[in-house]
């Protein structure tokens, strides 16, 4: 029985000691040998500098192979674009010169990554075998040696900061073309931007001077190194081959910025031309509207386009017609058909309106779920005033537009073209024009429908914030957009595309011009306008004959909505109600809801109606001298295995 039960206690201990080397093990994972990962062990680099500014550079690369990622060997990522401040950019020649691996000549294969090029060092049908290889890679870069007025320098990104492996050590070794001295020289290591350094000058001649890290680089940490010597060693470029090289390298964003100017300089002379407004003299006050044309026309001539105040304003001078009666609840605006005889004639887009509105009901709820039918009666009415008023009162001139447009289209081209990678750059080019025009109307319409919010049902409030927080998700959308094709194809870009984009919408409106006739109508306009706006309780006796005065509010209220000045008008009205003793015995035929004066006819029929078609038209479904970082100057990339 004691053997026994010495034995179960033998057990338990062995399970306990297994248990807790267990938790050891896997709370304390031990660190692993240099064989048991995947890393650089050496990473050596050397230097030629080339009497012209060019540099010859020869990577002797040592890395453990697994076969986890390196499979068939490693690969290098190299820019071969560099930024020069927010504008400019510098693309050196590059060429491969060769490549091998543990001392034979190698196969390789490159790909072009944005502004760097991959080269895949190893065979795509075979892999290397387990243990340490060195990968050998020489090439040659053009221009990288910066001139300064005394002296020259390479500033030199050894390993790049994106491997995907931890470098244990990197040497740089900067050989120049014939004897001479380094004036000054530094090191920066660490992650992009670091100032910061782990790393010592092991060696220095005449001719060549070596650097060395003094700590491994974790992955996504860097190398870089710059040194200095007198001019003269290397020839610098005159100033004109550095301004053909300036041509060269940013080609494509300068024909960007030179199509932009152009753009302006055609649209301004095409303004001059056709674009800019006749003269119309000097305005006089008047005391009743143009004729021929009603109120809603009037607007669109004077806005030399439609809106949705037009809508509003048609639909208001039909009720004062004695043709629709207005409703307004807690639900909103409700538009009745009354009587088939107009108080007065009719002009073609109110029976225009009339016509498609209540039809083929004589009660229509001007909301959102009316949307189809208040959209389509909103295009008739606009097609309407187009067909009647557009070329006899003012003129679009569309077509002086298509140049524009065009040498707009090729801006934006160009300044793709100048990106990192053409056909991306031109994906997010197309797609950010499109994204952008669509924002901007959104979040016009989310603007138009608050300018009414206190003048509109719960339910319409609700639609309008809705749609409000559709247009700043949108435009939201178009923030991240930016921030992609400023990534792709640069910041100074992104304005200069924004600002295409803004001369063109300006332009738009610029270039519509009123003809001759329209310029006359707009005077009289104007000069009614004064009267409405300013009419005092004298003049307003003066034309109103006794006991008709609601007649002539209600016959001039539609054309005050149609100039912008209804709650002025609605205001001096209400001062001369007041001083003829009827303020408190008025009560609109065509308009029900809540009456406190005129001012809140107006207010509701002017700024609430219009914001409530505005909303019923939105469908619900709807370097070497300290100042450098690390991940500086010339070189860089980083690498991995394939």
């Amino acid at each position: 029985m004691i053997r026994k039960g010495q034995n179960q206690a033998v057990s338990i201990r062995l399970l306990l000691s297994a248990l807790f080397l267990f938790v050891i093990f896997h709370l304390f994972p031990q660190k692993a040998s240099a064989l048991d990962r995947e890393e650089i062990t050496n990473f050596e680099s050397r230097i030629w500098i080339q009497p012209s500014g060019a540099v010859v550079v020869t990577e002797s690369i040592t890395a453990n192979c697994l076969g986890n990622r390196i499979k068939h060997g490693i690969y290098r990522d190299i820019p071969i674009v560099y930024r020069k401040g927010l504008l400019l950019r510098m693309r050196p020649k590059f060429h491969v010169l060769s490549v091998e691996i543990d001392g034979s000549r190698a196969q390789y294969h490159t790909k072009r990554r944005g502004g760097s090029i991959r080269i895949y060092m190893g065979s795509k049908s075979s892999y290397v075998s387990k243990g340490l290889h060195t990968f050998k890679l020489t090439y040659e870069m053009g221009r990288m040696v910066r001139f300064f007025s005394d002296f020259d320098e390479l500033y030199w990104n050894v390993t790049g900061d994106e491997w995907a492996f931890p470098i244990l050590k990197a040497t740089c070794t900067i050989i120049l073309p014939e004897p001479s001295h380094f004036i000054r020289f530094a090191t920066y290591t660490g992650r992009r931007g670091s100032r910061g350094t782990m790393a010592r000058v092991v060696d220095q001649t005449g001719k060549s001077i070596t650097f060395e890290t003094t700590r491994p680089l974790p992955p996504g940490h860097g190398f870089t190194v710059a040194a200095a010597w007198p001019k003269g060693i290397v020839t610098e470029p005159s100033s004109f081959e550095k301004f053909l090289y300036l041509l060269k390298d940013n080609f494509s964003i300068l024909s960007g910025v030179v199509l932009f100017l152009c753009t302006i300089l055609y649209y301004a002379y095409s303004w001059l031309q056709v674009g800019k407004d006749p003269e119309i003299g000097t305005v006089m006050p008047r005391f009743d509207p143009p004729l021929n044309i009603g109120p809603g026309a009037a607007r669109f001539i004077r806005q030399m386009g439609f809106d949705d105040k037009i809508f509003a304003t048609t639909l208001v001078s039909l009720a004062t017609k004695g043709l629709v009666e207005l409703r307004k609840d807690k639900k909103g605006f409700t538009a009745i058909r009354k009587g088939d005889e107009a108080e007065a004639p009719l002009t073609a887009g109110e029976e225009e309106l009339l016509t498609s509105l209540f039809y083929p009901s004589s009660t229509v709820s001007l909301d959102n779920s009316n949307y189809k039918k208040i959209s389509s009666a909103k295009k008739k009415l606009k097609n309407s005033l187009k067909r009647n008023y557009e070329k006899v009162y003012f003129l679009t001139n569309q077509k002086y537009l298509i140049p524009g447009l065009v040498l707009s289209v090729l801006a934006i081209v160009a300044l793709a073209l100048g990106g990192r990678e053409i056909i991306p750059g031109i994906f997010i080019s197309v797609w950010l024009s499109v994204w952008t025009f669509f924002s901007l109307f959104l979040l016009w319409n989310g603007v138009k429908g608050l300018k009414g919010f206190f003048a509109v049902s719960l339910r319409q409030k609700a639609a309008a914030i809705r749609n409000l927080i559709i247009s700043l998700f949108f435009s939201v959308g178009l923030g991240v957009g930016g921030t992609f094709y400023a990534m792709m194809i640069g910041p100074i870009s992104l304005a200069i595309f924004f600002a295409i984009i803004l001369v063109n919408i300006i332009f738009y409106q610029l270039m519509k011009a009123p003809t001759m006739k329209g310029a006359s109508i707009l005077s009289e306009l104007e000069g009614f306008k004064m009267f409405l706006k300013t009419a005092e309780a004298p003049r307003l006796e003066a034309l109103i004959p006794p006991g008709r005065a609601p007649e002539l509010f209600e016959k001039y209220l539609p054309w005050a909505m149609a100039l912008d000045v209804e709650n002025q008008w609605a205001e001096n009205f209400q001062r001369y109600l007041e001083k003829i003793g009827q303020a408190s015995t008025y009560r609109p035929a065509w308009y029900h809801g809540s009456y406190y004066n005129l001012s809140s006819i107006s207010s509701d029929v002017g700024t609430g109606l219009g914001s409530a078609i505005s909303m019923a038209s939105f469908s619900s479904s709807s370097g070497s001298g300290g100042g450098g970082f690390s991940g500086g100057g010339g070189g860089g990339g980083g690498g991995g295995g394939w």
